[in-house]
C-alpha cells in the first residue's frame, strides 16, 4: 500500500527553492554570454528578463492554486485541450528536466575532474546516484541542503554586489547610448538570462508537501523570483563595473574572475567552490522536481501498473518507483 506525502515545508522553504533553483548555477554560467550581448545594459537586460520571470511566475502560482497538487501542468492543458495534449506535454517536461539533469552533473564532473582523477562518465554516475540517494531520503533532507547551498550563494553574491558596485562608471546607466543595433543585442541577451530563470516546475512540484500550498506556494514564489531579480541585477552592475563586459564576455569563470578582481584569489576560489554548490543544488532539486512530477501524473496518464509509479514509500516519504526511474533515465543519458 502507498503511503502519503507530509506537509513539511513552510514559505522560507519555498521562497529559497525559488532562490536556490533561479539563481543557482544560471548566475555562474550565463552572466558572461549575456554581458556579451547586453554590454554595458547587461543590467538593463536582467531587469527586463525579472519582469517577464514575474509574469510566468504568476501563471505557474495560478497553476499551484488551482490544484494543489503535483504535475499542475499536465493536469491543466488536460482540462484545457484533453488527455492527448496532456500527455504530449508531460513527455516534453519529463525528457527536458532528465536532459537538464544530466548536462548539469556533467558540468559539475567536468569542474570536479581538474581535482579528482576520476573518468567524468563515472563521476556524473557517481553523482546521479548520491543525488537521487538524497533525494529518496525524504524532502526534508533535500529542502535542508538546498536552503544551506542558496544561503552561501546568495552571501557571497551579496557580497561580490556590495564589493562592484561601489563605482560604477556613468555611461552604464546612460540610455540614450541604445540605438537599433542594441536593443537588437539587448533582447538576446534577455533570452540568454531567461533561460536562467527557467525552474519555475520545480517549486510547484512541491504543492503536496507544502503546508496550505494553495496559499504558501504562489507569494512564497513571487518573493523569491523578486529577490532572484534584484540579485541579477546587482551582480550584472558589479560585475560590468569591476572588469568590464568585454573582459567578462570572455571569462570561462565570470564571477570568480570578479571576485579575484575584488578581493584577490582567495575571492576566486570561493566563487569557484560556490558555484560548484550551486550545480550540485539544481541536480538535486531538479531530481526532487521529475520525480514528483513523474509520480503526481502517473494514475491520470494510465501509465502501466506494474511500475508502480504513483508508490510513496511508507518510511522516507518519497515517490520511490519515481526516484528510480528518472535515476535510471539520467544514468542511461550518459551512457552507463
Amino acid at each position: 500500500m502507498s503511503g502519503k506525502y507530509e506537509k513539511k515545508l513552510t514559505s522560507i522553504d519555498i521562497i529559497l527553492s525559488t532562490i536556490g533553483y533561479i539563481v543557482g548555477a544560471g548566475i555562474f554560467a550565463v552572466i558572461g554570454i549575456a554581458a556579451k550581448y547586453g554590454k554595458d545594459f547587461t543590467w538593463l537586460a536582467m531587469i527586463i528578463c525579472g519582469l517577464l520571470a514575474i509574469c510566468t511566475g504568476m501563471s505557474y502560482s495560478e497553476l499551484a492554486s488551482m490544484y494543489e497538487k503535483n504535475g499542475g501542468e499536465y493536469f491543466y492543458v488536460k482540462d484545457a485541450f484533453g488527455n492527448n495534449s496532456g500527455m504530449a506535454v508531460s513527455l516534453v517536461l519529463m525528457l527536458t528536466e532528465i536532459m537538464a539533469i544530466t548536462a548539469v552533473a556533467f558540468g559539475l564532473s567536468s569542474y570536479l575532474t581538474k581535482i579528482i582523477n576520476i573518468p567524468v562518465r563515472l563521476l556524473t554516475a557517481g553523482l546521479l546516484l548520491i543525488f537521487a540517494g538524497i533525494n529518496y531520503s525524504g524532502i526534508r533532507s533535500s529542502i535542508n541542503y538546498n536552503n544551506f547551498t542558496t544561503i552561501l550563494e546568495v552571501g557571497v553574491l551579496l557580497g561580490i554586489s556590495i564589493l562592484g558596485c561601489r563605482k560604477i562608471p556613468d555611461k552604464v546607466f546612460d540610455l540614450s547610448k541604445i540605438d537599433t543595433k542594441h536593443v537588437h543585442s539587448l533582447i538576446i541577451s534577455v533570452a540568454v538570462i531567461f533561460f536562467a530563470f527557467i525552474g519555475f516546475d520545480v517549486i510547484i512540484e512541491l504543492s503536496e508537501e507544502t503546508k496550505n500550498a494553495s496559499r504558501v506556494i504562489p507569494y512564497s514564489m513571487m518573493i523569491g523570483i523578486v529577490i532572484s531579480t534584484l540579485i541579477y541585477i546587482t551582480v550584472g552592475l558589479a560585475a560590468v563595473s569591476s572588469i568590464g563586459w568585454k573582459t567578462l564576455s570572455k571569462s570561462k569563470a565570470p564571477l570568480a574572475d570578479v571576485a579575484k578582481h575584488l578581493v584577490g584569489s582567495k575571492g576566486y576560489s570561493v566563487v569557484y567552490f560556490i558555484a560548484l554548490l550551486a550545480m550540485s543544488n539544481s541536480i538535486l532539486m531538479g531530481h526532487v522536481a521529475a520525480s514528483r512530477f513523474l509520480q503526481g501524473v502517473s494514475k491520470s496518464m494510465n501509465l502501466p501498473d506494474r511500475f508502480g509509479f504513483d508508490k510513496i514509500d511508507e518510511t522516507t516519504k518519497t515517490p520511490i518507483n519515481a526516484i528510480i526511474f528518472i535515476t535510471a533515465c539520467t544514468l542511461l543519458s550518459i551512457g552507463v
